[in-house]
């Protein structure tokens, strides 16, 4: 399977099983065996999904950009751990603590939004389809 498709499909199949957490929780019928459950589905999904994010970077800059793109990216993940003590208390005084799911739910459709908007070309594919194409 392409990796963008990947990447989306399982961004795509993580938001349903978040927003199941917020509904059940809500028809009093979340349990912790659910969560045991869901939280394993989860996590099954980011062992594919994560490899794949990882190679992204590299797929859409050039040699050249490769530094500049890792430090960028290096910084924003660092800035994203330092400010989440400051949102999470926000969230849980603001929205309380379920809808931390309901906000990663949406935080996987933006992902899946964006994934969708790169231009990312899969090269195994193409030297797979020129191959293909010469014979």
């Amino acid at each position: 399977m392409p990796r963008r498709k990947l990447l989306i499909l399982l961004d795509l199949l993580r938001t349903p099983l978040l927003l199941m957490i917020v509904c059940l929780y809500y028809l009093d019928m979340l349990n912790y065996m659910i969560l045991l459950i869901i939280n394993f589905l989860m996590q099954s999904a980011g062992c594919f999904f994560n490899p794949a994010h990882r190679t992204v970077l590299a797929s859409i800059t050039t040699e050249a950009e490769r530094v500049t793109a890792n430090s960028a990216n290096d910084t924003l993940s660092r800035g994203v751990t330092v400010l989440s003590p400051v949102i999470s208390v926000w969230l849980l005084n603001t929205f309380g603590a379920i809808h931390f799911f309901t906000i990663d739910a949406i935080t996987f459709l933006i992902s899946a939004y964006c994934i969708l908007k790169i231009d990312l070309i899969d090269k195994k594919i193409i030297s797979i389809y020129l191959y293909h194409s010469l014979f």
